[in-house]
């Protein structure tokens, strides 16, 4: 088992871990998949991607998302 320690402009972004086996034509689409979904889950939580939150609904985005 590795841990891929996923940055952006060297801020972290998140951990994958993968077989060691694994090869790197199969993590990287799965690590973009993951941050794309990250991003979205941002941008549903900060109401830009369609409707936005009723007037006084709280956004409950969870800490830690799991794909």
């Amino acid at each position: 088992m590795v841990r891929l320690h996923v940055k952006r402009g060297g801020e972290s972004q998140f951990l994958l871990e993968a077989p060691g086996s694994s090869r790197l034509a199969e993590l990287a689409p799965l690590a973009a998949r993951i941050h794309n979904g990250r991003l979205k889950v941002q941008r549903l939580c900060s109401g830009t991607a369609g409707g936005r939150p009723s007037r006084g609904d709280a956004c409950q985005c969870p800490a830690v998302v799991c794909w």
